[in-house]
């Protein structure tokens, strides 16, 4: 999602209704991460049921990687940042590094520099401290929790909050 934090605009929805298996490029599902699922809620459990059954609409890693790549080249390099993209990320040492690995295994470079990497965490805790609330829980939550995409727009409304609330000082 092409953000502009300062203003909340959320641009191009990148890879919508695709999905990229896990297994393919070696990865599964953990028991660690199976008992986390099982501890949600009824409806993103669903969500888990269905990404471990779903065999038609699954890109390849390659294909995914080549459609995100298009889509953070017209979105986020020629968006008119002045500044060279910012890729924020609630833990960009765990998301961002996900990202790069795919990346790496079909010997492909990021698409960003680790200097580029912002931490929707930092910028809350900074909020909670300064400001003495929180925008990522006072923010109500719209759609299903775990779910990849309503997750990434509260993430969006949150992190655009702070980030105006810290620019006023209010």
């Amino acid at each position: 999602m092409n953000v502009r934090v300062e203003s909340g605009h959320a641009g191009l929805e990148p890879l919508r209704g695709s999905r990229l298996y896990p297994r393919p490029i070696g990865r599964g599902f953990t028991r660690s991460l199976l008992k986390w699922w099982d501890e949600q809620g009824k409806e993103a459990r669903g969500l888990l049921r269905r990404t471990k059954n779903v065999t038609s609409g699954v890109k390849s890693l390659p294909q995914a990687l080549a459609e995100f790549q298009d889509w953070f080249n017209q979105s986020c390099i020629s968006g008119g940042n002045k500044y060279g993209p910012e890729v924020w990320a609630n833990d960009p040492s765990f998301d961002c590094e996900i990202l790069k690995a795919a990346f790496k295994t079909q010997d492909m470079q990021p698409l960003w520099k680790h200097y580029d990497e912002r931490s929707c965490r930092t910028i809350i805790s900074l909020h909670r401290s300064i400001l003495k609330s929180s925008p990522k829980k006072d923010l109500p939550f719209e759609g299903v929790p775990h779910h990849a995409l309503h997750d990434a727009r509260h993430q969006v409304k949150y992190v655009s909050t702070a980030y105006q609330n810290l620019s006023r000082g209010r």
